[in-house]
C-alpha cells in the first residue's frame, strides 16, 4: 500500500515546476517586487557583516531540525502526501522567485550568482528532506501494512533500526553542511558578485 505510487508525480518534479511558476509569478509582479527585494538584498548584505555568525548557524540549524520533525511526523500520516507537495512546491516557488530576481537584476551573471549560491543549499536540504519524506512512509507502511511488509522482505527490527539511524546520521550531516553553506557560503558569493 505505497502511497507515493509511481503513476503520481515525485517531489523533486513539484519542486521544478514551482520553481517555473516562481519564476512566472515574479516575472509578472517584477514592478512592485523588485524594489522591496533591492532594498530586502541590501538589509540582509549589511546585516550579515554585524550578525554573530556562529549564532546563525546554531539558529539556521534548529529552524531546519524543527522543520524536518515536521516533515517526519506529517509524513507519517494520510496528509504526509499533500504536506510533501505543498512543501516541495512552496519551495520551488521561492526558488524561481529567487532565480528570477537574480537574472532580472544582474542578468546574466545574476543566473550563475543565484546558481552558484543556492544550488548546493538546495541540494542539501532537498536530499535531507526527501530522506525524511521515505522515512516517514516507511513508518506509515509499517505501522499499517506490517504483515505484508514481513512477508515480502526478511523483515528484521534490528537492521530496520540500523537503517533508520544511519539515514538521520545523512539528514544530519546533510542540515550542518546545507546550514554550513548558508551561513558562510553564500555571504562570500553574493559579496563577490553584487
Amino acid at each position: 500500500m505505497k502511497r507515493f505510487r509511481q503513476k503520481q508525480i515525485s517531489l523533486p518534479t513539484i519542486f521544478m515546476y514551482g520553481s517555473f511558476l516562481g519564476m512566472i509569478i515574479f516575472y509578472i509582479g517584477r514592478s512592485t517586487l523588485i524594489p522591496s527585494l533591492v532594498e530586502l538584498e541590501q538589509q540582509a548584505l549589511s546585516a550579515q557583516q554585524e550578525v554573530d555568525k556562529g549564532a546563525f548557524f546554531v539558529t539556521l540549524f534548529f529552524r531546519n531540525l524543527k522543520q524536518s520533525l515536521w516533515i517526519l511526523l506529517l509524513s507519517t500520516t494520510y496528509l504526509g502526501i499533500l504536506y510533501g507537495y505543498v512543501f516541495a512546491g512552496g519551495t520551488g516557488i521561492g526558488f524561481g522567485m529567487l532565480i528570477a530576481f537574480f537574472v532580472l537584476k544582474y542578468g546574466g551573471v545574476g543566473c550563475l550568482m543565484a546558481l552558484c549560491a543556492m544550488v548546493p543549499i538546495v541540494l542539501c536540504f532537498g536530499i535531507a528532506y526527501m530522506i525524511l519524506f521515505r522515512m516517514g512512509e516507511e513508518i506509515y507502511e509499517g505501522r499499517f501494512c506490517k504483515k505484508e511488509i514481513r512477508k515480502e522482505k526478511n523483515y528484521s527490527f534490528f537492521a530496520d533500526s540500523f537503517h533508520k539511524f544511519i539515514q538521520i546520521l545523512i539528514v544530519l550531516l546533510l542540515f550542518l553542511i546545507g546550514c554550513f553553506l548558508e551561513v558562510y557560503y553564500v555571504p562570500t558569493i553574493l559579496q563577490a558578485f553584487s
